[in-house]
């Protein structure tokens, strides 16, 4: 008998921490807590880093390979974030 309401125990504490978990996952998109996030001095200039990084390589690409515009765009992102294959667009 006492084995029977370990296990129960056990199976309510598991249901409780998915739903603790899942809980937190849905509260943190949700509406208040998205208008009340503001971004950090940090990120900001991670952000600001990685456009200078994507920009530079567009007017690389453009002026120095003589490409399209949106080849350039398409080939840096490939390259910044290596995903290692361009598609055409």
């Amino acid at each position: 008998m006492m084995s029977n309401t370990s296990s129960f125990d056990n199976s309510q504490r598991e249901s409780a921490a998915t739903t603790t978990s899942s809980t937190r996952f849905a509260n943190l998109f949700s509406k208040k807590n998205l208008e009340s996030w503001k971004p950090t001095k940090r990120q900001l200039i991670k952000a600001f880093i990685i456009l200078i990084y994507l920009i530079v390589g567009c007017v690389f690409y453009y002026y120095y390979e003589g490409w399209h515009p949106s080849t350039s765009v398409s080939f840096a992102v490939v390259t910044m974030t290596t995903v290692g294959k361009l598609i055409a667009i």
